[in-house]
């Protein structure tokens, strides 16, 4: 099994690896995150499912935590996040990956508790 990686900008800042979790930030900064309850961020959390590095824009492809349809009735999801309704999957460029990463920015715990890394 081959584990495929991409990075963006700055290697040493990001590096994704598929199944890795993120929390999507469209209008807050990472220190308004502590504010939500566990609820609210299970909202925004989402698992990285595949990339594509073709051409000169990387997309990253990203799937909410808990979805469970088939392939089929998903499609690749929009290009741009939208917090006013529920985005099952996101097609994001590296211009629009605004959102923390699993093992940079924040950790699960086994508990389903999220510790944020400062």
């Amino acid at each position: 099994m081959i584990k495929r990686t991409l990075f963006f900008s700055n290697p040493a800042y990001l590096r994704l690896n598929n199944g890795q979790l993120v929390i999507r930030l469209p209008e807050v900064e990472k220190n308004d995150l502590s504010l939500f309850s566990i609820d609210e961020l299970s909202k925004r959390l989402y698992k990285v499912y595949k990339f594509n590095e073709m051409g000169s824009t990387g997309y990253v492809y990203i799937q909410f935590h808990m979805e469970a349809r088939p392939d089929k009735e998903l499609g690749d999801g929009d290009t741009s996040i939208d917090v006013n309704k529920y985005q099952c999957r996101l097609k994001l460029s590296s211009d629009n990956f605004n959102c923390l990463v699993e093992g940079k920015d924040f950790m699960v715990r086994p508990d389903g508790d999220i510790f944020f890394i400062s």
